[in-house]
């Protein structure tokens, strides 16, 4: 059983690659920029490129990015909304004019692709999957832990719906180039049975598999059995609760378990005390404890977000056995296309093993963005940006920051 924050489990339909709802906030206010409204979610290809430049002051003096450097960004954008399916593709590379090569260095390489059946009729999927390359320190995901070096992060999550029967799927993978970094592997895959249903209640019978990999060494693997009961208590509200066991092999330490596991997960419950605001919120026990808390609402043309998580993973770097993750990230964004958009978000991470002796990182992040529309093809973005990472080794302590202003101009065209 897993309470992975990437794995909704009462609805069996997995989030969206990765936990910023920001990550790529320069590349959405541009083309919401460039839109007219009512146009943002429209159908068709869309390419174009970002120019621009940024100013970086970091803590380490030698740093080959200190000082002024040029960008590039070329992207390519398309959607497409049928009867059968929805896709969604995005594709984009960055390259840096740095002071010691003025020649372009591909800095960050982003891919996305999302596949889904509309909601509606007897059964329900969905594709996704996102690919993250960078040797930036500022633009990796926020609760990934910073090594030098270039990071490659991989995520796929998939999900089947039908009447009497559940599946889902979900993988991550993160590998890095720094010599002596670890690289890590982490998946989880669930099969549920519904035998009893009724339109607004189900008791489920699931079976799940998840095993943590560092360095191609099978590191955790976790199988369970549990049964369980989803109700939905009223439009909009739906709890969801299981008990079971579930067998832990540690082969790090060498050690095979039988365990009680169970978990419960409840959605729309900020209603019940008379708050217009989406919530959900997970909580579990398998391996250790594990949860999540979503809470989000619009407010006019605004959306304010909060995620906070404590995950099981294989984060690699300099750890070569599973960690535990805490996670808590805020954005606000601007969701109505005009000629001004802007969003900021701040998220803070806390990363350590979750047996036994060994570092503890902490990072933390905030940026802001805004960006104007100039022309029906062409927009102005403006972004500040902090990055801090702190490590801790018994009494030793090494700090890490770098600041980021950047400005450029982006031309997109449908």
């Amino acid at each position: 059983m897993s309470t992975h924050s990437d794995q909704d489990r009462w609805t069996n339909r997995p989030a969206p690659g990765g936990r910023s709802p920001l990550s790529a906030v320069g590349f959405v206010l541009a083309c919401l920029c460039l839109d007219p409204p009512g146009r943002a979610a429209a159908e068709g290809v869309r390419g174009g490129v970002t120019v621009g430049t940024r100013v970086d002051d970091s803590s380490t003096e030698a740093a080959a990015t200190e000082g002024v450097n040029g960008l590039l960004t070329p992207f390519a954008y398309w959607t497409r909304r049928g009867a059968g399916a929805e896709i969604e593709l995005e594709a984009r590379r960055r390259f840096d004019f740095t002071p010691q090569a003025w020649t372009p260095q591909p800095a960050v390489d982003l891919v996305k692709l999302g596949i889904a059946r509309p909601p509606g009729g007897l059964s329900a999927w969905n594709l996704d999957g996102r690919y993250h390359r960078t040797s930036d320190v500022v633009s990796n995901d926020p609760n990934v832990v910073v090594v030098p070096g270039t990071t490659e992060t991989g995520l796929v999550n998939a999900a089947l719906g039908l009447q009497r029967a559940e599946a889902a799927w979900q993988m991550e993978t993160r590998s890095r180039s720094a010599p002596g970094s670890a690289d890590g592997w982490f998946q989880n895959a669930t099969a549920t049975l519904l035998p009893l249903r009724t339109p607004t209640s189900a008791w489920l019978v699931r079976g799940g598999y998840e095993n943590w990999t560092t360095e191609g060494v099978e590191a955790l693997r976790a199988t369970s059995a549990t049964t369980g009961y989803r109700r939905e208590h009223r439009p909009g509200f739906t709890t969801e609760a299981e008990v079971g066991v579930s067998e832990v092999r540690d082969f790090q330490a060498g050690t095979d378990d039988t365990r009680a596991t169970w978990g419960v997960a409840a959605t729309g419950f900020a209603g019940l005390l008379g708050l217009a605001v989406d919530s959900r919120v997970q909580v579990g026990y398998e391996v250790t404890t594990t949860g999540a808390l979503d809470l989000g609402r619009d407010v006019s043309g605004m959306s304010l977000t909060l995620h906070a998580e404590r995950a099981l993973e294989t984060e690699g770097g300099v750890f070569t056995s599973p960690v535990l993750k805490d996670f808590a990230q805020v954005a606000i964004a601007d969701t109505i296309a005009g000629a001004w958009m802007g969003g900021l978000d701040a998220s803070y991470t806390s990363t350590r093993v979750y047996a036994g002796e060994g570092p503890r990182i902490e990072t933390s992040r905030a940026s802001l963005k805004v960006g104007h529309r100039l022309h029906n093809w062409l927009a102005a973005q403006a972004s500040l940006g902090y990055f801090q990472q702190t490590e801790t080794r018994g009494p030793q302590v090494d700090r890490y920051h770098r600041a980021r202003v950047e400005v450029g101009l982006t031309a997109a065209f449908q």
